[in-house]
């Protein structure tokens, strides 16, 4: 497998959803998503259309979701909000009901996009591995190890663009004014089945395109084939969202 380090150096460019983009539009029956904080990153149109298009044409493809770190007010939840109604001085929905939403939104677009999701949450919100993995055969093809949680600061990026008023069309679904933290992340790839070089080619889909174009990337083929580590990584992850005493689904 080759890999990648993904330096992010400007909060402009987020190399993060670039990478998550690009393992999402690969062929594969099943797409890994994991943190321990999950926010509305779908809320970003090309994600949800590069997923579609790595769903394309396979049956009982699915997306499956594990998180999270700490809990908020909501346990479980009920009624997304319910924790600023306990608690009226709160501004923001806790991170139980953030995550529910994020699987709400996937769910609403996988019944359009013919894809199913199925959501997981550690019992102990003690989830803090940041992975996403996208399998092919029931095997790992591609994956990102962050750093970078599910969340706009690490994902989105701050919108530079030239507009008369408000947030360029490209950048409006972030919705967000504070600092996008310089994350690394590591991309894997098997070379043997994806034609395209991850790290220096482009991935288009439906007339959008994304690029690393070289910045912060640092390329490398390890000494010793590291897909049995994504393996074993995978069937854990199989293995704990299994194991209804530790897991809930959602």
């Amino acid at each position: 497998m080759k890999i990648a380090v993904l330096l992010r150096r400007f909060e402009t460019n987020s190399l993060f959803r670039k990478a998550l983009l690009k393992i999402s539009a690969i062929q594969g029956e099943e797409l890994y998503l994991c943190s321990g904080t999950l926010t509305q990153i779908n809320n970003d149109p090309m994600l949800l259309n590069y997923i579609s298009h790595g769903f394309k044409g396979t049956k009982g493809s699915k997306v499956i979701t594990l998180g999270q770190r700490s809990s908020g007010d909501c346990n479980p939840v009920t009624i997304i909000g319910h924790c600023r109604t306990i608690k009226p001085t709160r501004t923001t929905n806790c991170n139980a009901c953030k995550y529910q939403e994020f699987v709400n939104g996937l769910r609403s677009h996988g019944s359009v996009g013919g894809f199913k999701v199925d959501a997981y949450r550690e019992k102990n919100d003690k989830w803090h591995s940041k992975i996403a993995i996208k399998v092919r055969n029931g095997e790992p093809i591609a994956a990102i190890i962050g750093s970078s949680n599910l969340t706009i600061p690490a994902y989105g990026e701050k919108c530079n663009c030239p507009t008369s008023s408000g947030p360029c069309p490209t950048h409006a679904w972030i919705s967000y004014k504070g600092h996008f933290p310089f994350e690394c992340d590591v991309l894997f790839w098997d070379e043997k089945q994806i034609k395209k070089h991850l790290a220096t080619s482009s991935t288009d889909v439906d007339g959008d395109s994304v690029s690393f174009n070289n910045d912060g990337i640092i390329v490398a083929t390890p000494e010793r084939d590291v897909k049995k580590d994504l393996i074993d990584q995978l069937d854990s992850i199989r293995k704990l969202i299994g194991d209804t005493s530790k897991v809930n689904s959602i």
